[in-house]
């Protein structure tokens, strides 16, 4: 839920920039519409957000590029969904979880795991793969960290002493799913041709655990082109 990302385009973001921002996936589709001056739809709902001015991103290339002003935004939450099931939700410094996933501990990883040569694991090393599956934990109170101090997640904190924080977060979640329009699944009936991964015929792409039956064209081939691609965009 932490994976750094990536920026290059030169002229318009400063080389070594580094920004502590979070954004979502679902912030790309709206950011990108205002880079090619083109509208963001107003006849549906949209879950991103335009996230230019909070990143040092200039959309006017500059050769002589000064340091680009972030505009300070309010803090906004982000749920993290199995399903329909909200597991955990990030907001402000916290991170709190309602549902976790047990995962094995490096040493049953180790001692349960056989990996291929180039080090991928060769069967599924997952002990829980469902979202209401038995071995999923429900947290009463929930499990709260500070992930600004502990991005590890490995020292979670009293609610009861966060009072404020928990009575706020109360009251977005409660926002949030009041207004929240479900949408349909679209992955309630995969569809192989969806998934790129997994293809044995892709060089660029490995699996944890072998899908003998994808044998689908992949879809990487674009995406290693717009990364060769030295004078446009590159978001990793």
């Amino acid at each position: 839920m932490r994976v750094p990302g990536i920026m290059r385009w030169p002229g318009h973001i400063t080389p070594g920039t580094v920004s502590s921002t979070a954004i979502s996936q679902m912030d790309f589709f709206p950011t990108f519409l205002t880079m090619l001056n083109a509208e963001i739809p107003a006849d549906r709902i949209i879950d991103g957000q335009n996230i230019l001015a909070q990143l040092p991103i200039r959309l006017s290339g500059d050769d002589n590029m000064e340091d680009t002003p972030v505009q300070d935004v309010d803090p906004r939450p982000f749920f993290f969904y199995c399903n329909d099931l909200l597991f955990a939700v990030r907001y402000r410094n916290f991170k709190v979880h309602f549902l976790t996933m047990p995962v094995k501990s490096k040493l049953e990883y180790e001692q349960t795991t056989q990996c291929d040569e180039a080090g991928f694991p060769k069967a599924n090393y997952f002990s829980c793969m469902w979202c209401n599956a038995p071995c999923v934990k429900k947290h009463d109170p929930p499990l709260l960290y500070n992930v600004e101090a502990d991005p590890g997640e490995a020292y979670p904190l009293d609610p009861s002493l966060h009072e404020d924080f928990m009575s706020e977060l109360h009251d977005v979640i409660k926002e949030h799913q009041e207004n929240m329009v479900p949408g349909k699944p679209l992955f309630s009936t995969i569809s192989v041709s969806s998934i790129p991964c997994c293809d044995p015929n892709n060089l660029g792409c490995s699996c944890n655990y072998p899908w003998p039956h994808m044998q689908t064209p992949s879809l990487f081939n674009n995406v290693f082109q717009v990364i060769s691609n030295e004078k446009g965009p590159t978001f990793l």
